[in-house]
């Protein structure tokens, strides 16, 4: 019986180095922590959440490009445990080999429909999981294109700075998205856009925020994201923030986000 109830967040920005993977990572954790099921998917062949989760202890065989690329594959035998703490959710790992994915699809036919037929589907049908939170890489490839393209009912996240090299970017992925929809007509049904490292003193974050709240006023989140080291003290201890300093600005900002997502906090 298909999970009709399972949610998944796509977290997407053609534009690294804005806290898009950290976000995957803490959010997973405050969903978690929320008593929210959730399974992350590292989408991505730079496998940084992989490696901000885990360290070192990836699994070459057992990526999700095997997943997406091999026969008859069930995606239960390719889960990770994240367990640390309180916080408790399932990973997908990523790889460096998922950047063959891209050529090998290219020949396929229906290639933008095989994170759907592969993965995504069998996950809606087979699993109790109150989210899956997938992380892409920086771009709008067949990649991206396939996740955009899994479900109708995926719920985009457009991560970004205050700054305007982001706000060019989430300008470009929007009028992108709304060709891709007019192209193919299966895309994200919602998005929403969440500001990372941001700094209230600097002026210039304050006009570029502004300015994209006003741009799309109907989907920001209510909370952002400072700048906090203690975010990249986590990061290098493989730990969420929650495990690293619960007392964090980052940790009661990420939890309020994930409020904002379950629908615990409204505009």
């Amino acid at each position: 019986m298909t999970n009709k109830n399972l949610r998944t967040l796509v977290f997407l920005i053609q534009k690294g180095g804005v806290g898009k993977t950290t976000s995957v990572k803490n959010l997973a954790a405050a969903l978690s922590l929320l008593g929210k099921k959730c399974l992350v998917i590292d989408f991505d062949p730079q496998a940084n959440a992989t490696l901000g989760l885990i360290g070192n202890e990836i699994d070459s065989k057992r990526s999700v490009y095997h997943l997406l690329m091999g026969k008859n594959q069930s995606w239960q035998d390719y889960l990770t445990r994240y367990e640390k703490g309180n916080v408790a959710f399932d990973l997908i790992q990523g790889g460096n080999n998922l950047a063959f994915a891209e050529l090998e699809l290219a020949a396929k036919p229906a290639r933008e429909l095989w994170f759907r037929n592969k993965i995504l589907s069998k996950i809606e049908e087979e699993s109790n999981y109150d989210f899956v939170l997938v992380d892409c890489q920086p771009s709008l490839g067949l990649l991206v294109i396939n996740v955009l393209c899994s479900s109708n009912n995926n719920e985009l996240v457009i991560c970004g700075r205050p700054d305007e090299d982001s706000q060019e970017a989430i300008k470009f992925l929007f009028n992108s998205i709304s060709s891709l929809r007019e192209d193919i007509g299966v895309m994200p049904r919602d998005f929403k856009i969440l500001l990372t490292q941001v700094s209230e003193k600097q002026l210039s974050h304050r006009k570029n925020y502004n300015q994209i709240d006003s741009d799309f006023p109907d989907n920001m989140f209510l909370n952002f994201i400072k700048k906090d080291t203690e975010l990249e003290k986590a990061r290098d201890a493989r730990l969420d923030i929650f495990n690293y300093n619960p007392q964090s600005e980052a940790a009661r900002k990420y939890m309020l986000i994930a409020k904002e997502i379950i629908g615990e906090i409204k505009q």
